[in-house]
């Protein structure tokens, strides 16, 4: 059996993976090709090139793919979010040199894939499957998976922190023998570890994508300061029957600006913090990274605390994606 994972829709790190008889026997990032950072808003025609090759040579027929998984659940977006995927999904394939025919279903972003993966099998002179099958799967599910069956483990907790998937942010797993039970999650509006490190980055001037790993880098040459005592009043640890959570104006649980939320934390903390992210460290610099950390680092304890205590389990993968 052979089933073809990629990105969709197209935002950022997108990737193709193939797996042959439930082994991972290849997987490319499409910034390889591009030689952008991140490949954002970069359809993975370079990765699906790259990966006919590697079936070629390896006599594996892309005719004889039995599905195409994708790494989010587009049925459980918030309509306003589903549509807004969809339109940037359209521009962006259409950017790559994909033509677009008007009579796509509008909204419809399996139905988008599919003639997506048409246009790669054509543009690359491979026969089509008979059937392309689409396997939407949820976003959280795809990343314990992916930690999951590289473990070793039978029985384990899984604990995702992600930017955010179709709603959620944080979600807890109790894995037994490949099925996964969701036992809690945290939606991205206030349970968003990766959003609250990406709004931070913003007021060290970074830009989208480029700035968690760098304050994270940057943390260890700050001290416990004023930036921490007002960030640490937004976040909730062991109340309400969550292990964290970002305590933030009601009107913002609802939004479908995920990052909202953060943004209107970080402008409470400090304004932009005048620095020279070129140049060398300063003590604000540092100390703004530092409480970000801190404040992240206790979120991820609790949530720690709160899987092992449910779960009873004494292994643990955790695994993360987007700016977590």
């Amino acid at each position: 059996m052979m089933v073809i994972g990629f990105n969709w829709p197209i935002e950022h790190d997108n990737t193709v993976a193939l797996i042959f008889d439930g082994e991972l026997v290849f997987a490319t990032e499409e910034e390889r090709y591009t030689r952008h950072k991140h490949s954002p808003g970069e359809p993975p025609l370079g990765s699906f090139s790259k990966l006919f090759d590697f079936m070629h040579k390896n006599n594996l027929k892309p005719s004889d793919v039995d599905g195409f998984a994708l790494n989010l659940n587009h049925k459980k977006f918030p309509l306003i979010i589903k549509f807004r995927y969809w339109k940037d999904t359209l521009l962006r394939v259409s950017l790559s040199g994909v033509p677009i025919l008007k009579r796509l279903p509008f909204l419809d972003l399996n139905s988008l894939a599919e003639y997506f993966i048409k246009h790669v099998y054509i543009k690359n002179n491979e026969k089509m499957p008979n059937k392309i099958k689409i396997i939407p799967v949820e976003h959280h599910i795809a990343h314990a998976a992916s930690a999951y069956y590289f473990s070793g483990f039978k029985s384990c907790a899984g604990l995702v922190l992600d930017g955010y998937g179709e709603r959620d942010a944080t979600s807890f797993y109790q894995i037994k023998n490949g099925e996964f039970e969701k036992i809690l999650s945290i939606p991205a509006t206030y349970g968003s570890i990766g959003l609250m490190y990406e709004a931070s980055s913003y007021k060290l001037g970074y830009e989208n994508l480029e700035g968690p790993g760098k304050i994270m880098g940057l943390a260890p040459y700050g001290n416990k300061n004023q930036y921490y005592s007002k960030l640490k009043k937004f976040l909730k640890i062991n109340t309400n029957g969550l292990p964290f959570y970002f305590d933030i104006d009601k009107k913002y649980r609802k939004s479908v600006n995920y990052r909202e939320p953060y943004e209107k934390i970080f402008d409470y903390v400090t304004p932009k913090i005048n620095w020279d992210r070129h140049g060398p460290i300063n003590k604000n610099s540092a100390d703004f990274a530092w409480a970000v950390q801190k404040v992240a680092e206790e979120a991820v304890l609790a949530a720690g605390e709160y899987i092992k205590e449910s779960t009873g389990e004494k292994e643990l993968v955790m695994v993360g994606g987007g700016c977590a």
